[in-house]
Formats: C-alpha cells, structure tokens, sequence
C-alpha cells in the first residue's frame, strides 16, 4: 500500500516570525496549496494521516483530514532536524493501510536519497516544491519504489 510524503504547504519566512519555529503558520497561498491537496488525494483510499508536529504541518493536512474524516496523528520523528535514519524508521513503522504524511523538504529530500541509495526505485523527475507528493510504494515490508508528484496549478 503506498505512503504519500507531502511537503509542507508555504509558510511565512522564518527570519520574519517572531515566534518559535515550529510555530510558524501557512500564508494565504499555503492554505490554498492545503485545500489543494484534497483534490489531489480525490479518489484515493486514505486510512491515516500523520504530521510533523510543527504548525504548517499539520495546517498543511488539515483540510484532508476534514474532508476525510480523520485526524491528524503528530509524529515527533517527522519533525524538521530529525535525523534521516529516524525519519526513515518512522515511515517503516506505519502500518499497511494507505497513508499522509507531512514533513519539512531537506527531511523529505534526504529520505529519498536514503530511499535511492538502499536499492529504491526513484521514478521520474525529483522535487521538494511546497505542497509536492512523494508517492512511496512498498513491497514486503521496504519502499521499492518512489515517485514525485508536483504540486497541483491554481
């Protein structure tokens, strides 16, 4: 079953928040690249949506989960700074039923590298554009392949 890795949706600038980090909220374009995702997961079987604790984060997936009906699970090793070993136990965790899950782009970026290195599949061009799906597909237990979905236009 696959996991579907969304980067966060934009943020305002980090040297312009006054507030902690993890804090840091979606603009009006990052909530409009949220909304977004609800078209693009249309369709498709989701049993779980899991987030990196920081606010534009979970912002990011909450019209998903509104519309589907779950909630948004925060998972600490999802955060930004994790370590890629840690983050890659994290998706090798998740259980089989299809699942979301929002992180930060360096994060998502050396996961698939990870991912590449350890025999994956890489499918199609790469990216970490705000509001980006990486579909992960799995074959007994490991991801066998990985490819990236841009964000949806409008």
């Amino acid at each position: 079953s696959a996991i579907y890795v969304v980067r966060h949706a934009k943020a305002g600038v980090r040297s312009a928040w006054p507030g902690p980090d993890q804090e840091r909220p979606l603009t009006r374009r990052g909530r409009k690249q949220a909304r977004r995702l609800v078209d693009r997961f249309q369709g498709l079987d989701l049993g779980r949506i899991v987030s990196s604790p920081f606010v534009r984060c979970v912002q990011t997936v909450e019209p998903l989960a509104a519309a589907r009906g779950l909630a948004v699970e925060p998972v600490a090793e999802l955060r930004e700074g994790v370590s890629v070993t840690d983050l890659v136990r994290a998706i090798a965790s998740l259980d089989e039923r299809p699942t979301v899950v929002c992180s930060h782009g360096t994060e998502i970026e050396s996961m698939i590298d990870r991912f590449d290195r350890d025999g994956a599949t890489i499918e199609g061009a790469r990216g970490i554009a705000k509001g980006s799906v990486w579909v992960l597909d799995r074959e007994r237990g490991r991801v066998a392949s990985a490819r990236y979905l841009a964000p949806l236009a409008g």
